[in-house]
């Protein structure tokens, strides 16, 4: 059996109570090793477990494959769409800039993306004011 740190042998206990108590999905916060998120997966006795991929973080974070073969069955991605975010604004902003424009979603794009339709047919209920 490997030695858990501290924290660890509190997060599989609360995850174990959160399985006592019906949760649908568990997550263990930052394993340090395979064994570690094994053991998260074990305590889970059989719900999804998540994982939040973070490529600056300093835990263990194997690929898509890896988590897959380990038993992850729900993988979060928040850095990755922020990053691709930031890099296709600092491309906007530089093609405003009068560098060269990026790529851009067609207006149809943009309005599926920002759901127009459905914001103007609810907008649609309220009457003008006079």
């Amino acid at each position: 059996m490997p030695v858990f740190r501290a924290a660890s042998t509190r997060q599989l206990a609360r995850i174990q109570a959160f399985v006592a108590e019906g949760a649908h999905i568990l997550f263990l916060d930052s394993p340090q090793s395979e064994d570690e998120m094994r053991a998260g997966i074990a305590a889970c006795s059989g719900r999804p477990a998540l994982a939040v991929t973070s490529p600056a973080g300093k835990h263990f974070m194997p690929g898509n494959a890896e988590l897959e073969r380990i038993g992850i069955r729900i993988v979060v991605y928040p850095q990755d769409i922020l990053a691709a975010s930031v890099q296709a604004i600092r491309a906007a902003l530089g093609g405003l800039k009068g560098g060269a424009k990026p790529a851009m979603a067609s207006p149809a794009e943009l309005a599926t993306a920002i759901r127009s339709d459905e914001y103007l047919a609810q907008d649609a209920r309220w009457p003008d004011p006079p």
